[in-house]
């Protein structure tokens, strides 16, 4: 084995575990922008070990990986290294998803196969196609569930997860309609019977058409604010760091905050919460809605802004080494139907960039 690729090995241990000082950063950072290649690969080796932390805990991953590198072959040419990283990569996924199931029983989070499901008050994860009748339909990434449909499934206290590129179209028990972003979880009971309010949680975004009933109010939990309503329309959104933002089509809410009331919105009316301050505001509500029509609505948003909606909304990973976007601004409007190759060439018809797709990782150069 060359010094050279002993070194990039550390290298990407290092950045993974976060352990890097700022001169092995530098060379890490050079490494994986010299190829599209390094970059898509050493994506998909951190990934796996997010996955790793956050879904197995008990699992010894920096000791696995040093393990796994020892026992690789000794000597690896300097011009084979890129093929053999994507050889080892994926030889360490299978070898750790055998020794997982074997040892903790281990079952993969089904959002990593872009699958949306159920999760039981117990644990259960349940994939949608497994429950799916009829009734339940698939059709443009969108996902159409009736809650009534699954009452003899006993999901009494229970979470639907929506992956990146995905959208649901939740119809609940009392008649509310509820659409569910990419990358949300959802929690709700099958039936509101017997409940004073009818009580909800969101964790990401969602738009909701509730069904009125002034004897039994419907509450959404949000990160930092409860939404209180009888019936109405709007959108609520806490996908970005300390911001809980609900945006009112029609009808009127009420914001509370720690058990208090905060505001009372009217239509058209914004309200954002940006760690501990609060704003409000009148909107065009079009913009903020316009997803659940399946739409991809931006104005005057930064580039960073714009590559974590592309990669909620198709269901990729985007790494940019094209410094000239992070200074840009960007509006328009993409329907669900234009796929992410439609969009990168767009974006290279009207800004100077070049760019690669492979495996869901867009690489822009």
């Amino acid at each position: 084995m060359t010094n050279n690729t002993e070194h990039i090995e550390q290298l990407i241990l290092k950045g993974i575990q976060g352990r890097a000082n700022s001169s092995e950063e530098k060379a890490l950072t050079e490494w994986r922008t010299a190829a599209p290649e390094n970059e898509a690969w050493y994506q998909d080796l951190n990934s796996t070990w997010i996955d790793l932390d956050d879904y197995v805990p008990e699992f010894d991953a920096h000791k696995g990986w040093e393990s796994f590198l020892e026992k690789k072959p000794q000597k690896t040419p300097k011009a084979i290294w890129n093929v053999w990283l994507k050889v080892a990569s994926v030889a360490a996924c299978i070898t750790l998803g055998i020794l997982m199931y074997a040892n903790h029983n281990f079952t993969s989070p089904i959002e990593r196969h872009q699958e949306v499901v159920w999760t039981t008050d117990n644990g259960d994860i349940i994939p949608l196609e497994q429950i799916a009748d009829a009734s339940s339909s698939i059709k443009n990434e969108e996902v159409t569930i009736n809650v009534l449909d699954y009452n003899n499934q006993k999901l009494e206290d229970t979470e639907v997860i929506v992956p990146k590129g995905k959208r649901v179209k939740l119809l609940l028990e009392d008649g509310s309609k509820v659409w569910l972003s990419a990358e949300t979880k959802f929690k709700f009971p099958t039936s509101f019977k017997g409940q004073r309010e009818r009580v909800v949680e969101v964790n990401g975004e969602a738009f909701f058409d509730v069904s009125r009933n002034e004897q039994q109010p419907f509450r959404v939990k949000s990160t930092s604010t409860d939404i209180v309503v009888l019936g109405t329309k709007f959108n609520v959104d806490n996908t970005s760091d300390n911001i809980d933002q609900t945006t009112l089509v029609s009808g009127k809410v009420n914001i509370e905050m720690q058990g208090k009331k905060t505001a009372e919105l009217s239509p058209s009316d914004q309200f954002t919460l940006i760690g501990k301050e609060w704003t409000l505001k009148e909107v065009d509500t079009s913009a903020y809605v316009a997803w659940t029509r399946g739409s991809l609505l931006f104005d005057d948003i930064s580039f960073p802004d714009l590559e974590k909606k592309l990669e909620r909304w198709y269901g990729v990973v985007i790494t940019n080494n094209n410094k000239t976007l992070q200074q840009q601004r960007f509006s328009g409007e993409f329907d669900k139907n234009d796929d992410i190759e439609s969009v990168m060439s767009l974006l290279k018809s009207s800004n100077n960039i070049n760019y690669s797709i492979k495996n869901n990782i867009v690489n822009i150069y």
